[in-house]
Parts: structure tokens; C-alpha cells; sequence
């Protein structure tokens, strides 16, 4: 048991520091990275502490970190948005001009950002951001999607107050406030995709989730190689039959959304040249990035039939399959700044901590 604990702690430990490396060594340094190392320890611990907190307290003190949060990007977004080259990003530029071509009716694919980027993101990306373009700009997705991700907490774990701790603990991460404050939208993709997965799983009647679900696989081709883990669980409790059939949805969902944008202009669909982004190790090993995917998937398909018997076991290894071309990425180009793609398993590091957590709690009651 105190084996089993420690290990989950290490997980979370690298789960918080390892997509915020990058960030701490460009403005803080080495030691930078060691104070965080020791601050995040420290937050663990506490995150494991029952502490004794009212939910109408919990509430109050929630209320409280969103309204800081929205202040904090009202005040800090328009100052790193200023689209000069050298000063910052465009992954919200790209999100802002594809979905208003989509929302035009134009193929959102043609237009480039400030920077002379091409547009990345799988149309259901762009769906998805379309409502926060209408009011204003796409970085106002990641503040709904945060609060999406707490209530879910709540949801899950039956306590605002055990949530708040899980919550706190994910802002403690570095590269999700860095994200807020830019508007790039990596940590709410995995957000969302794990939320539609959560409601697949959870809900009794499974078609919508399921069709839900495809829309925000449509955002990124690495969140594909969840569909096996979603079998392996939905298999174990539903039969093989129930659960083909609603993951069937979730792949015709998907492909509509994707499949005509493809069609249209095949040599124009930049998302494929994101899909291929894996091919720059093949100068340091060939057939890397073939090799890479390929194991993404079977660990996916191996993972998927191994016992999932609670929660936790589904998040850990959706985190683990997300994991793989990070950790390899990184190793390979020996490149920190590839770890910030670990955006894409933080979020199911922290729920699997959090459910590991109450199943724990709900045993020694």
C-alpha cells in the first residue's frame, strides 16, 4: 500500500513538473526548475492532507480562484497578445481566423496567421472554439474548460472541497496560467477530450456522449488512440456488442467533421503536416516518427485490455498512452520545449491522482 502510494506520488510529481520544464528554464533558470521540483513535492503532500474545510467554505474560496483567474486574463492576455513576431505565440491567432472562415462558410484552411503559420487544428478544434471567437477571442475557451474540468471534479469526487484541492494542485502546474495567459489552447483540448470521454463513460444513455465525444476527437489525431482504453473499459462492463456499436458513433461523428474538410483540398489540409510532426526524429533514428506512433498505439491496444476496475485505472492509462511520443519526442530531440506537449496527459495525471484518491478515502470509511 505505502509502495503503491509513493509511486502514484512520483507520477503526479512528474506529471506537474514535466510540461512546465521549458518554461521554468527559459525564465527562471536551473534553479528555477529545483525550487519548483521542491514546491511541487510540497503541494503533493498537502494535496494528500484531509484537511477540514466546509463546502460552503470550498465554494467561497472557488468563486474566488475563477474570479482571480478571469481578472488575471483580462489583464494579462491583452498584454502578450500583441502579434509581433519574436514576442510570442499565434496558437490563438490560428484558433480566432479558422473558426471565423468556418463560421463564414469558408474552408479554413488557406489563411495563415500573423506569424505565416498554417492552420493546425482538426476542424472539430475550430468548432469547438467558434462560440468563444463570436464573443471575442478563442483564449476565452480555456477559462469555460477550466471551470468545466472543477465541476467535474466535484462531480466525480462528491466534495467541492476535494475538488478545490485537486483544482488548486493543476493550477500549481505552470504551463496551465502560462496558457490562460496567451491563449493557447493545448491543456483545454486535453480538457475537453477527457470531459467527453468522462461522459461516455459515465452516462447511462450513450449515443449523444458518444457522438459528443467525436467532436472533440476531432481536434487532435494523438487523442485518436484513446478509442482502444474507451473499448477495453466500456467492454468490461457493457459486452463487446454495446460497446463497438457506441464507439462506432464516436468514429462517424468524428470522421464528418473531419472527412469533407480532407476532401475538399487534400494538398491544403495542413492538419496533416501537425500529424507528421513526429517525422522530424527521423534524422536522428529513420522511421521515427513511424515507429513512435506505431507504439503509441500498442500500448493503447495492450493497455485497453488489461483490468480497468476503477476510474482511476482508465485515466492513468489514457495519461500513459499521451505520454509515450512526449517522453520519446523529448529524449530524442533533446529538447525540453517538446515536454510542453505534456499538456495533453496533465490533466489525466491530476484525475487519476484525484480518483485514485477518493477510492482510497472511501475504503478506510
Amino acid at each position: 500500500m505505502l509502495a503503491n502510494s509513493v509511486l502514484q506520488s512520483v507520477a503526479l510529481w512528474l506529471g506537474l513538473l514535466l510540461p512546465s520544464v521549458s518554461i521554468l528554464q527559459k525564465f527562471f533558470g536551473s534553479i528555477g526548475i529545483g525550487i519548483y521540483c521542491l514546491g511541487a513535492a510540497f503541494g503533493i503532500w498537502v494535496s494528500r492532507l484531509a484537511l477540514r474545510i466546509s463546502e460552503r467554505s470550498a465554494l467561497c474560496l472557488s468563486i474566488a480562484v475563477f474570479v482571480a483567474l478571469g481578472l488575471f486574463f483580462v489583464v494579462v492576455y491583452p498584454a502578450v497578445n500583441v502579434q509581433v513576431p519574436g514576442l510570442g505565440g499565434d496558437d490563438d491567432d490560428a484558433m480566432n481566423i479558422g473558426a471565423l472562415e468556418l463560421i463564414h462558410g469558408h474552408f479554413p484552411y488557406y489563411v495563415r496567421t500573423y506569424l505565416g503559420n498554417e492552420i493546425h487544428h482538426l476542424p472539430g478544434a475550430l468548432l469547438l472554439a467558434a462560440p468563444f471567437v463570436i464573443l471575442g477571442t478563442s483564449g476565452l475557451q480555456n477559462l469555460a474548460w477550466l471551470i468545466m474540468f472543477f465541476f467535474v471534479l466535484c462531480r466525480e469526487l462528491g466534495r467541492a472541497s476535494a475538488a478545490l484541492r485537486w483544482f488548486l494542485l493543476f493550477l500549481f502546474s505552470p504551463i496551465v496560467l502560462q496558457q490562460v495567459a496567451t491563449g493557447v489552447g493545448h491543456v483545454t483540448n486535453a480538457i475537453y477530450v477527457m470531459l467527453g470521454l468522462w461522459w461516455l463513460v459515465t452516462a447511462e444513455r450513450k449515443i449523444l456522449p458518444a457522438l459528443a465525444w467525436g467532436v472533440t476527437l476531432a481536434s487532435r489525431a494523438n487523442f485518436l488512440l484513446l478509442i482502444p482504453l474507451a473499448f477495453g473499459w466500456l467492454n468490461s462492463r457493457y459486452g463487446w456488442r454495446c460497446s463497438a456499436n457506441w464507439l462506432l458513433w464516436t468514429c462517424f461523428s468524428c470522421a464528418v467533421l473531419t472527412v469533407p474538410f480532407y476532401f475538399h483540398d487534400p494538398s491544403n489540409f495542413s492538419p496533416l503536416q501537425a500529424v507528421d510532426r513526429l517525422s522530424q526524429f527521423d534524422d536522428v533514428i529513420p522511421h521515427a516518427g513511424w515507429a513512435i506512433a506505431i507504439l503509441m498505439l500498442s500500448a493503447s491496444i495492450v493497455l485497453a485490455g488489461t483490468p480497468m476496475r476503477t476510474a482511476s485505472n482508465l485515466w492513468r492509462n489514457c495519461a500513459l498512452v499521451q505520454a509515450v511520443p512526449v517522453i520519446i519526442g523529448s529524449l530524442l530531440g533533446r529538447d525540453l520545449g517538446f515536454l510542453a506537449y505534456g499538456t495533453f496527459f496533465l490533466c489525466f495525471v491530476i484525475f487519476t491522482a484525484a480518483t485514485a484518491d477518493q477510492v482510497e478515502s472511501s475504503s478506510k470509511r
